[in-house]
């Protein structure tokens, strides 16, 4: 409000919170800010690859009159939809949602695991995940966060993401863990993470 700005509001992990946290859509808190708001059935609805999603403009039209336009001419342009997937929206959003409170119990459980591992593993602390399925444990050594991801990879083939690559802090070192794998791949996984920094610092 202030600055004038157009917020896009990406909400696309909207159901998958945990420990009784509940989403709060960034348009609800204001109706005088111009808000474009993103979700989909990728994450909830596990249909990763299909591509369907939407976007939600509130709040004064006037303010994106220039942006609504552009994209209008985009769509009209140079998008070609996936139509016969687009029938899937309706019964993902309209149907049954009983999957969403099973996946999450499967998601807590490895939510849980990775928090208790990566801040068991020596040089390593962990922020309780409370929705989605990341981690974004911190390395507190001095090194690269790429070195260190690629080095991982191939001297224990344990596969993350290296943090810089998420804007993390300046001067710090992360990775990204990704705990959708069953119970027993997790595990292993850690355990190797473990292995590697014992024998490396």
């Amino acid at each position: 409000r202030r600055h004038n700005l157009v917020i896009f509001s990406d909400e696309i992990y909207d159901k998958l919170t945990f420990d009784g946290e509940t989403h709060i859509s960034t348009a609800s808190l204001a109706d005088d800010v111009p808000i474009i708001t993103f979700n989909g059935i990728s994450k909830s609805y596990i249909s990763p690859g299909w591509r369907l999603g939407w976007a939600i403009m509130s709040g004064p039209m006037e303010k994106m009159s220039d942006y609504i336009d552009a994209v209008m001419k985009m769509v009209r342009a140079r998008l070609c939809a996936n139509h016969p997937e687009q029938f899937a929206i309706k019964p993902a959003l309209e149907g049954p949602q009983d999957h969403i409170a099973a996946a999450m119990k499967k998601l807590q459980e490895r939510r849980d695991l990775t928090y208790k591992r990566l801040n068991e593993i020596k040089h390593l602390s962990c922020v309780k995940p409370k929705g989605a399925f990341y981690a974004f444990p911190k390395i507190n050594l001095d090194i690269n966060d790429k070195e260190f991801v690629l080095d991982l990879l191939n001297e224990n083939q344990v596969l993350v993401v290296f943090g810089s690559g998420f804007g993390q802090v300046p001067g710090t070192a992360h990775f990204r863990v990704v705990f959708l794998p069953p119970m027993d791949t997790l595990k292993e996984s850690y355990d190797n993470l473990e292995k590697y920094i014992e024998r490396k610092y």
